[in-house]
C-alpha cells in the first residue's frame, strides 16, 4: 500500500508531496488541526488533483479538541464512484472518545465528496488518513 504524505507549500492549495511539512489550517477549535497522511488501498490510483481535494475537503471539516493526545487517530473509509464515504472507521485510537469521534466526523460531514474520476477503473478506493 503506498503512503503519500500530504503538505501544503505557503499557499492554502494544498500539493501531494513524499515530504514537506503538514496541511495546516488557520480557523480550528483547539489546535493546529493538520491531516499528517494518507495511504491508498489501491496502487493504481494515480489522481493527485483528486487527492488534493480529497485533503483540502478533509481538512476543512477536522476541527481537532483541545485534547493533547500521544498518538494521532487514524481513520479509513472507502469512496464509491459518485463520491458517497462508506465503512468509515476508527483503525488507530487516539485513546482520547472525543479526539476520535472528532476524525471519524470530519471523514463523515465531507461526504458526499467529489466522483472518483471517469477513467479510474474500480467501483470504489479504499483511504486511510492520519489526523494530527
Amino acid at each position: 500500500m503506498p503512503t503519500l504524505v500530504l503538505r501544503p507549500a505557503h499557499t492554502t492549495t494544498p500539493r501531494v508531496t513524499r515530504t514537506a511539512p503538514p496541511i495546516t489550517r488557520t480557523h480550528y477549535a483547539g489546535g493546529p488541526a493538520t491531516l499528517g497522511g494518507l495511504s491508498l488501498d489501491q496502487s493504481d490510483f494515480k489522481y493527485s488533483a483528486y487527492l488534493e481535494r480529497l485533503v483540502l475537503i478533509l481538512g476543512l471539516n477536522w476541527f481537532k479538541p483541545t485534547k493533547a493526545v500521544v498518538t494521532n487517530p487514524v481513520v479509513h473509509f472507502q469512496i464509491l464512484r459518485d463520491g458517497t464515504v462508506t465503512n468509515a472507521r476508527i483503525v488507530v485510537s487516539s485513546g482520547v472518545p472525543l479526539v476520535d469521534r472528532a476524525a471519524l466526523r470530519a471523514v463523515l460531514v465531507s461526504s458526499p465528496l467529489p466522483p472518483l474520476p471517469a477513467d479510474y477503473g474500480r467501483p470504489d478506493i479504499g483511504i486511510q488518513v492520519v489526523f494530527d
